[in-house]
């Protein structure tokens, strides 16, 4: 009787263990079309502009610009539930990078209207990737700049999610992000 409950319960686990992971990216999802609507209620508020991906000027970060003018209440919208990757630090965890050809560096780079972007389904804003703060010093940062082909690690099985600029959010399957992804002008 033992033997065959032991059975059963190895067939259903792998099944069950896909599912949460279904559901873990389908919140992760959900988390990227929240940070979308802060990041257009945002832009709306700033003649179009989007928030910048990081203000050299005072150290803000687009997550931190975002929080601390209420356009996000709850920090955890920052967290993809499925990432499990611990950190280097007891900082706020999170788990989304912005596309810098959309989310400016201040002042390295030049303002960008939402409007301006050509291809909006097409281009990404966030993508969900592994981000540790404490590596800033060594070159990372909250944000992915363009330079060709990314690969990334697949989060989500096969793939991982990206917002996008025109606010939908959904899975790219795959490890290879391509760079027409993020440029807004080509």
């Amino acid at each position: 009787m033992i033997a065959i409950i032991a059975i059963l319960a190895s067939m259903l686990l792998p099944a069950l263990n896909k599912a949460r992971d279904k559901a873990k990216a389908g919140a992760c999802i959900n988390n990227l079309k929240q940070l979308g609507l802060a990041s257009h209620f945002y832009a709306d508020d700033f003649e179009g502009r989007t928030v910048c991906s990081y203000n050299s000027s005072n150290g803000d970060t687009w997550d931190v610009m975002l929080f601390e003018n209420s356009y996000v209440k709850n920090k955890n919208l920052y967290a993809c539930p499925g990432d499990d990757i611990p950190r280097s630090s007891n900082n706020l965890k999170r788990s989304y990078r912005a596309n810098r050809e959309i989310f400016p560096r201040i002042p390295d780079d030049s303002d960008v209207c939402i409007s301006h972007v050509k291809r909006p389904s097409e281009i990404f804003v966030l993508v969900d990737y592994f981000v540790d703060w404490n590596y800033y010093s060594s070159g990372s940062g909250p944000y992915i700049s363009y330079g060709g082909d990314m690969i990334l690690d697949a989060r989500h099985n096969t793939g991982w999610n990206l917002l996008f600029c025109d606010g939908h959010a959904g899975f790219h399957p795959g490890t290879v992000l391509l760079g027409t992804t993020c440029r807004y002008t080509d």
